[in-house]
This record gives C-alpha cells, sequence and structure tokens, in this order.
C-alpha cells in the first residue's frame, strides 16, 4: 500500500509541476518579448493568454499522458524518455499554435518559441533532476574509501541489469559497491556510455584500466559467452589481484534473476 501512495504522490507532483511549467512558460515568454516590462505587454496578449491558460493546460497534460510521462521510473530516466518528452513538447507546441491563432489571438511568433523552449527545458528538468541527484551522490561517494570500485566485464543485458541492482543497492546502503565502468570486447562500445556508465575498454585492457582506476572488485556477467573466452578473461581477471566474482549461469539471464547477491566468487573449477 505504501509503494502506491509513493507512486501516486510522485504523479500528482509532476502532474502539478506540470501545469505551473505549462501556464509560467507563455507567461515569461510574453515578459521577454516586451523586454522584461510587464507594462509593455498589450492588453490583448494578456487577454488572450488568461483565456488560451485552460485549454492549452488540458490538451497539454493529455498529450503527455500518451507519452507515458506519469509513468516513466525518473532514477532509470534515460534516451527513450528524453525522444518521448520531445516529442510531447512538440505536440503540445504545435497544437498552442494552431489553437490560439484560431480560436483566440494571432500572437507574434516569439511568443511561441520562447514558450516552447521554456517549457522544454523545465520538463526536461523535472524528469532528469533524480537522476542528476543520483549520479552527484555517486560521485561523492567514489573517493569514499568504505566503497569497493568495481567493474563489470559485459556492458550486455546481463551487466546493464547487475548494474542497475547495484545502483538500487547504493540509494539504500545495502551495499559498499561503486560501478566505475563496463568492459566489453565489442570495440564499437568502447568510449560510449551505457546508462551514464563508459565502457571503459576491452579484455586487453583490464589490467591498465584496473590499476588506472583503482579497481578492488571485478564482476563478470557474460553468461551467454563460449566457456573458452569466460576462461581467459578469468585467467586475465584473476592476474590483476582483485577480488572477482561471475554470475553461476545463464539461468539468471532467463529468469530475470540478475542480482549483487547471485554473483559468486570465482572456483578453480571456473
Amino acid at each position: 500500500m505504501s509503494i502506491f501512495n509513493e507512486t501516486n504522490r510522485k504523479k500528482v507532483t509532476l502532474l502539478f509541476f506540470d501545469i505551473l511549467v505549462l501556464n509560467l512558460a507563455y507567461f515569461l515568454a510574453l515578459y521577454f518579448r516586451f523586454d522584461l516590462n510587464f507594462s509593455e505587454i498589450p492588453r490583448e496578449y494578456l487577454f488572450a493568454f488568461k483565456k488560451y491558460t485552460l485549454i492549452n493546460t488540458i490538451i497539454s497534460i493529455f498529450i503527455y499522458s500518451r507519452f507515458k510521462m506519469y509513468k516513466m521510473i525518473l532514477e532509470y530516466a534515460s534516451y527513450t524518455e528524453l525522444i518521448n518528452i520531445t516529442w510531447a513538447s512538440i505536440l503540445s507546441f504545435i497544437s498552442h499554435i494552431t489553437l490560439m491563432t484560431s480560436l483566440v489571438e494571432k500572437m507574434p511568433f516569439s511568443y511561441y518559441l520562447f514558450g516552447f523552449m521554456i517549457q522544454y527545458v523545465l520538463t526536461v528538468s523535472s524528469r532528469f533532476a533524480k537522476r542528476m541527484l543520483i549520479y552527484m551522490s555517486y560521485k561523492q561517494k567514489k573517493d569514499n574509501e568504505k566503497y569497493k570500485k568495481a567493474i563489470i566485464i559485459g556492458a550486455g543485458s546481463a551487466g546493464q541489469t547487475l548494474k542497475r541492482d547495484i545502483n538500487n543497492s547504493n540509494k539504500n546502503e545495502q551495499t559498499n559497491v561503486l560501478v566505475t565502468g563496463f568492459i566489453d570486447d565489442d570495440r564499437s562500445k568502447t568510449n560510449q556510455y551505457i546508462g551514464g556508465t563508459k565502457v571503459l575498454g576491452n579484455r586487453d585492457s583490464i589490467k591498465d584500466i584496473v590499476s588506472k582506476e583503482g579497481i578492488d572488485l571485478i564482476l563478470v556477467a557474460i553468461p551467454s559467452a563460449p566457456e573458452e573466452d569466460k576462461r581467459q578473461i578469468l585467467r586475465i581477471c584473476n592476474d590483476t589481484g582483485c577480488e572477482v566474482k561471475v554470475l553461476p549461469g545463464i539461468y539468471q539471464m532467463v529468469s530475470g534473476k540478475i542480482t549483487m547477491s547471485t554473483m559468486k566468487d570465482v572456483q578453480i573449477e571456473d
């Protein structure tokens, strides 16, 4: 029940924030259009703004809802969520121009342009603020000696799921692991970011990365890799002197049970 209430509280908070932004954005647009001088704004423009406020709010909130903007998990806001916000904001912008012009008053184009820019920036900020706070918290923890610095071998679905589990555990202080980056043999991923975490290199870079980043723990999350590749990678990892943990088998990936608790220490048979 508490989870349900918390979820609805977040939705209502976002809804009220969006209503505020939708109306504030276009008022500020008028304010900026007339050189930050309220008395210079023509009365017909102020009247048109007030008259269209309710229509704009209802239509924009409907569009936002269609793009699932109140069902986003803000901790994991990413490229997909950004695309949805962008399209929703564009459709809101188009509807504003069309309906304001045809039903109420023809406004200066700068009114629409400034309004859209302010609306878009504030809407994106509201969805990504929590993610940024988590990232900043991660940066602060990075130099804390009680946390083990880790790299994940494998930037595929298993590695990404493991990274998310560690992030969630860190929020509740359930683990003392901070993921510094991924290692993956797909060279096209090198220096790219997956969920805000950089792919630092391939298996040939493991020893250098461990030394450069001060890594304490290596998590091997490549359940579908050929056995010879796994053995070679584990040999490299063991030579680093770091603590090494590995997923026991591919069934974790199939069942979706990829968590820090499912990782096991490397045994001699591995």
